[in-house]
Formats: C-alpha cells, sequence, structure tokens
C-alpha cells in the first residue's frame, strides 16, 4: 500500500500558513446578557464550496503536493522518470481550469463547480486505477486518464443549466 494514490477531498485541501492559523470564533448575541459562540474548523471549507477560484486554489496546493511527494525516480518503459513531475501536475490542473472558464459564462458558478467538481473526481478515480494496477508513475497516469475519459465531460454537461442573464 505504500506509495499508493488515494482519493482526497480537494476543497480540504490547506496551504500550510492557513492550517496552522487559529480559526476564527463566531460570536451571536441573542439578548442582552445571552451570546452564542460558534467555532467550526470546517466553515471556511463550506463557505468557499460554491468557488471556483477557491476549488481551483485547493487544487493547485493538492497538485503541488502530489509534485512534491511524487519527486522521486522510478523505471517505467525502460527509462527513469519521475513519479509524479510537477510539470504533469500542473497542465492536469490546467485543463480543468480551462474546462471551467470556458463554459463559465453561460452557467451558473455553482452548476460549473459541480460539472468540474464531478469530472475531475471520476478522473482521478481512473488515474487512481491505473497506477494501482497497471503500476503506472502518478503524473503519467493522470495524463492517461485525462485522455482515457474525455467523453465524462459530455456526460456531465448534465449537471449545467442555463442562466438568467
Amino acid at each position: 500500500e505504500a506509495w499508493q494514490p488515494t482519493m482526497f477531498v480537494v476543497l480540504r485541501a490547506r496551504s500550510l500558513a492557513t492550517a496552522q492559523r487559529a480559526q476564527p470564533v463566531k460570536k451571536h448575541k441573542v439578548g442582552e446578557t445571552v451570546q452564542i459562540t460558534v467555532n467550526d474548523p470546517d466553515g471556511e471549507a463550506l463557505e468557499n464550496a460554491g468557488k471556483l477560484r477557491g476549488y481551483f486554489s485547493s487544487f493547485a496546493l493538492l497538485a503541488n503536493g502530489w509534485a512534491v511527494a511524487g519527486c522521486f525516480d522510478v523505471a517505467f518503459e525502460g527509462k527513469t522518470v519521475k513519479f509524479c513531475h510537477w510539470q504533469q501536475s500542473t497542465t492536469y490542473i490546467k485543463n480543468f481550469e480551462q474546462k471551467a472558464w470556458a463554459v463559465i459564462d453561460k452557467y451558473p458558478e455553482d452548476a460549473v463547480l459541480d460539472y468540474v467538481l464531478d469530472t475531475e473526481e471520476k478522473i482521478r478515480a481512473t488515474a487512481i486505477e491505473i497506477t494501482r494496477t497497471e503500476n503506472v508513475p502518478w503524473g503519467t497516469a493522470l495524463q492517461r486518464a485525462w485522455k482515457d475519459e474525455a467523453e465524462l465531460w459530455s456526460d456531465a454537461k448534465v449537471e449545467l443549466y442555463p442562466t438568467d442573464r
């Protein structure tokens, strides 16, 4: 099981700076002498859930993590390659960003986010399967899954609906 990629919720990715920052405490005054204090460590992820920029920011952190963790050599098809090169992981992200920004003018942001989330998770699951079953390096599996699962974009279009613009 060592060195095997697993599924991770992209919206939960945090930079070191934000992970170490104290979570804000929300206070609600109910009456003259009664006050409710709420501390929700996961609240920030939910606030950003409908924002494409927040999603892609978290996604960039995750992809950079893949590149750092995958910066070791493996033998693949008779060559020595990185398990996950930085360029492979950032290209993977840029592909999703291009798809999202191409449709953002026609559809609501929440619908586009659902469209991207659904498709990305399926493509990443395919990459995980390729890496686990065929011993393909993670970066190469990401690229291959992107190409192999191209039809997922048209299947996921159902999640999009027109805006009243």
